[in-house]
């Protein structure tokens, strides 16, 4: 039997990730140190591709029951009513709700404010009132997202929820860690080294540049178990978790505000900025944190409060920001800049700038004039984006003694 057979790489079913005898990285100590909370209500928040779905899962499996229930209200708040009514009342027993990306009608509407807050306040707020107002019916309520959106009732209302999305004894409940990487996927790293006819440790530490990474509390870093399954099952190294997502995610953020330093550079922030976010007035740092382009490498306390710093997290994650980046900022045309690549690269290193500049200057003019945006910082982020597309390491606004230097690079 192939043992690639065994790599989860999109299963989201516990039931049938088990029953099909592939690999799961057990979290069950983490998961009982969540239900030793005697809380009712908690909430995590990780990027896309991080498992959450296989989580809720596996919860599904410890607290699920058949009820042969036919709901008669109209409308999906009232059925929920209904549903935990019907299910107190016919076993005497406090209910058990699982949500699985509780904030995806918002973030499929993120663009368009006004839809986006009138799902938040027309639709979610009285569908995730229903569980406050039924709190004395319920045991354990679990949800998952993306982001912590501010003004959202399940976190305005729900005096005793437990956000476990920052916490140190939580962090690892979602991706793997190193070591769980080499337990589980032990016979992959040897069969790839094979491969490549190179060394386990030599492996390893490609796996890690390229994949690992991610922090929820600058202590615990993990693996994009995305990634990491797809990896062995390809047996090469792609950016397999940007590809699921969209590439205009990003840029409908820059266009709001061209920050490199928002991105490439490792940055400071206080606790309190990352754990919501809000529809009307969202900060660039806060999204691209929940959504798992920036992650956290420190936490420190300073004058009493708790300062993180960020940056981000891998290879795959920068390059991929790098290349769809500069793909939406350059004309959809013939990207004659692509094609020159090698060229372009081998004069550089010759410290020759003639063909650079011929194709920079070439695909700048070739920008529509209603898509321009008169700021030096489109430029400076159009400029760097190139810079870095030529994988050559790239610095911005570099402070000296004398001042600020614009730019240095070094050619790799």
């Amino acid at each position: 039997m192939d043992i690639k057979a065994e790599l989860p790489i999109d299963e989201q079913n516990f039931r049938k990730l088990i029953n099909g005898n592939m690999i799961y990285v057990d979290k069950t100590e983490i998961i009982k140190r969540i239900l030793d909370l005697k809380r009712t209500y908690h909430f995590l928040s990780r990027p896309r591709r991080f498992r959450k779905s296989l989580l809720v899962s596996m919860l599904k499996e410890l607290a699920e029951n058949e009820f042969d229930i036919k709901l008669k209200a109209e409308f999906s708040n009232d059925k929920l009513r209904e549903l935990i009514d019907n299910i107190n009342k016919n076993t005497g027993e406090e209910v058990v709700v699982l949500i699985d990306e509780y904030d995806k009608p918002i973030l499929d509407n993120i663009n368009n404010k006004e839809i986006a807050i009138k799902i938040r306040d027309e639709v979610l707020k009285d569908f995730y009132g229903i569980l406050k107002s039924n709190s004395s019916k319920l045991k354990f309520v679990f949800v998952t997202g993306i982001t912590e959106f501010s003004k959202v009732s399940i976190f305005s209302e729900f005096n005793n929820l437990k956000d476990l999305t920052l916490k140190e004894e939580y962090s690892t409940i979602c991706g793997y860690t190193h070591e769980e990487l080499e337990k589980y996927f032990k016979k992959f790293i040897i069969n790839h080294d094979h491969l490549e006819n190179i060394s386990y440790e030599e492996t390893l530490n490609k796996i890690k540049n390229h994949y690992d990474g991610y922090s929820w509390d600058g202590k615990n870093f993990l693996y994009n178990p995305f990634s990491i399954t797809n990896f062995f099952d390809d047996d090469e190294f792609k950016n397999y978790w940007f590809k699921t997502g969209t590439p205009n995610f990003l840029v409908k953020i820059f266009e709001k505000n061209f920050n490199i330093n928002n991105i490439y550079n490792p940055l400071t922030i206080y606790e309190s900025d990352l754990d919501t976010f809000d529809i009307e007035n969202f900060k660039q740092i806060q999204l691209l944190f929940q959504s798992g382009y920036l992650t956290i490498v420190k936490k420190e306390t300073i004058n009493g409060e708790i300062v993180y710093t960020l940056k981000i997290p891998n290879f795959e994650v920068e390059t991929s920001i790098t290349r769809n980046l500069l793909e939406n900022f350059y004309t959809k045309t013939e990207n004659n800049f692509r094609v020159k690549r090698k060229e372009i690269l081998s004069q550089l290193k010759e410290g020759k700038c003639d063909l650079f500049v011929k194709y920079l200057k070439k695909e700048i003019m070739g920008i529509h004039y209603q898509l321009k945006i008169r700021s030096w910082k489109y430029y400076q982020t159009l400029v760097y984006f190139t810079i870095k597309g030529l994988d050559i390491q790239v610095e911005g606004e570099v402070g000296m003694f004398s001042g600020r230097m614009d730019k240095r690079k070094r050619i790799l």
